[in-house]
């Protein structure tokens, strides 16, 4: 089993890199697709948590050889980086008409540069390559909360963790009666699918009129206009519960 994982935007490098990495059971090969910012200035703070999110040492991303080693020294021996850009930080400007629900609007597009960004070198690769069997869209500081066996994931639906569940992140779906829910911290699914997915930047609008953004729910919403199903994995996400540990990743 070939699997991709695409992280991008801030290198928020943390002890949860190699957690998250040993946590995938069944791959033959992992292959990861980066692309970090080079600029990563201050503030960083959480509104709820006051700790930092990127080691002071990546605030100017390294150069590119350190970053390959840290990778290479903190992934097991069947995972490789095999596309990695450093980009400037884009300057974003919010299509006119889109409101915020409880976001900051430029830093949820920025977010969303970086996924359309990660997507093109993967899909490159692959076009190069070959296609995977399973794209994950990760983040470095996140994990889940147990081992995955890769083998009993569907790559024909777009597969998330089962909660926490924020009440922001619910829709109502009026055809079927239930409440459809979407986290954009870790999922994953087919190539196809996420291509879907790294669309999202320049289809938002769409989703959004008459109605505040918020960014779990327009992606929900773009995957549903698209027929791609979406399920709930068995595992939940370890996300921002404590000061992250940068030791492994500094110089």
């Amino acid at each position: 089993m070939k699997v991709a994982v695409e992280i991008s935007g801030q290198p928020r490098v943390c002890e949860l890199v190699g957690k998250f990495a040993d946590q995938l059971v069944g791959a033959d090969s992992v292959e990861w697709h980066i692309v970090f910012w080079q600029q990563n200035p201050r503030p960083d703070s959480l509104s709820w948590r006051w700790w930092d999110l990127i080691p002071d040492t990546w605030r100017d991303l390294p150069d590119r050889d350190f970053v390959l080693a840290k990778f290479r020294s903190n992934l097991p021996s069947h995972h490789s980086v095999v596309t990695y850009s450093a980009a400037p930080r884009p300057v974003i400007t919010v299509p006119q008409g889109i409101v915020a629900e409880h976001c900051d609007l430029r830093s949820v597009y920025t977010m969303w540069r970086g996924w359309s960004m990660v997507g093109a070198q993967r899909e490159q690769w692959e076009a190069e390559h070959g296609a995977y069997d399973l794209v994950i869209k990760a983040r470095p500081d996140a994990a889940f909360d147990r081992n995955l066996d890769l083998a009993t994931v569907n790559p024909q639906v777009i597969t998330i963790a089962d909660g926490p569940r924020d009440p922001g992140c619910l829709e109502w779906d009026s055809e079927r009666s239930v409440q459809q829910y979407f986290s954009d911290v870790l999922f994953m699914g087919s190539s196809l699918a996420i291509n879907t997915v790294n669309s999202i930047e320049h289809r938002a609008a769409a989703f959004c009129s008459g109605v505040g953004l918020h960014p779990d729910l327009t992606l929900a919403k773009l995957l549903r206009s698209e027929g791609i199903k979406v399920c709930r994995g068995l595992w939940t996400q370890e996300f921002r519960l404590r000061q992250p540990d940068f030791s492994q990743w500094i110089k």
